[in-house]
Order: C-alpha cells, then structure tokens, then sequence
C-alpha cells in the first residue's frame, strides 16, 4: 500500500536535529515522497528536505498534487520553497502558511526579501496547473506578495486564491489589494 497523505513534523527539540545529516532514513523518506498526493510540512522539515532535493536533480514529486508549508517565508527558506515547486508538475493545491512563530511584531521577515527576479527565473509548469492557492501575508509580506504578483501574471487554471492576512498587523485589505497591483 502506497501512502498518498504524508505529514512530516518533528516531535523533539529542533536545536536536537542537524540539518546537515545525509543518513539513510532522510534519503529513504525523500524516496517515499515520490509517492505523496498530498504534502504537509513544517518549516524545519521544508529546510531538510529542500537540502536533500537540491543534491538530488533527479528526485521528482510528479504525484504530488496538495502541498501544505508552514514557514517564515525568510529568504533563504524562499528558494527552499522554490526547490519544492519546481518538482511539482502537477501541483493542483499550495498553501504557504506562515508560522505563528514569524508573526511577532519583532520578526525579520519584511528585511529578508527575495527579488521578484527570482521567481520570474523559475520554470512555471507548476503555477499552470494550480487551481486553489492560499497565502498568509504578516508585517509587509515582501516575499509573499512577490511571489503573488508572479503567480497571477502566469497563472492559467486558477479558481481560487486566497490571502490570509492579520488584522492587528500594517495590512488592510485596501493595502493587499494596491500591493498587487504594483
């Protein structure tokens, strides 16, 4: 029996687990992702794996139909993502969830911006075939918007996208709306 839902979290201390490990259980778990319809990791996994995957050319999630982030959308976890969606043709969901953690009024992320160069340089098969995207926008949302602004301008099959942002925080609906405009 193959596994098409996969939640990878860990349950122990992350200052326990070293991001550098190329042991046998993570290029065993890389193997079975190959597998997944339906991807939920946290940000910490998001980093291991995308490490793997970038070693890797040849690992493909072709099955892999939901992806699920939980992340800080920080700089160098944006080309983690990026590594992700590339492998992905046929990616239908994704949710770019950022983490409670990252919320915090004293949080980086706003500094931390990748250019929209960048997303602009990375194939889009994936963003053709997406159908459902959901997006957390906290503080400025410097990454998420330029990975927005990205997404719509090639976007083909697109029924929903949806823009989760704080009340308490500098953004309105107003301001997500001009941002996007931009």
């Amino acid at each position: 029996m193959q596994a098409t839902f996969i939640t990878i979290q860990p349950h122990y201390p992350y200052s326990q687990l070293n991001v550098n490990d190329n042991n046998d259980a993570t290029i065993r778990l890389l193997q079975s992702l190959n597998h997944a319809k339906v991807l939920h990791l946290c940000s910490l996994s998001t980093k291991i794996i995308a490490k793997q995957l970038r070693g890797d050319l040849s690992m493909s999630l072709s099955n892999l139909e939901n992806l699920n982030l939980y992340t800080s959308l920080f700089k160098n976890e944006v080309k983690e993502i990026g590594s992700f969606i590339l492998r992905t043709p046929d990616l239908r969901t994704l949710f770019l969830i950022q983490s409670i953690k990252d919320t915090q009024p004293n949080s980086t992320v706003a500094s931390d911006i990748v250019s929209s160069e960048y997303w602009e340089s990375l194939n889009h098969v994936f963003i053709h075939q997406l159908k459902m995207v959901k997006v957390s926008v906290f503080g400025s949302g410097g990454n998420n918007f330029l990975f927005l602004k990205c997404l719509v301008k090639h976007v083909k099959l697109l029924k929903e996208l949806t823009i989760l942002y704080s009340l308490g925080g500098v953004q309105t609906a107003q301001g997500i709306r001009q941002k996007l405009k931009k």
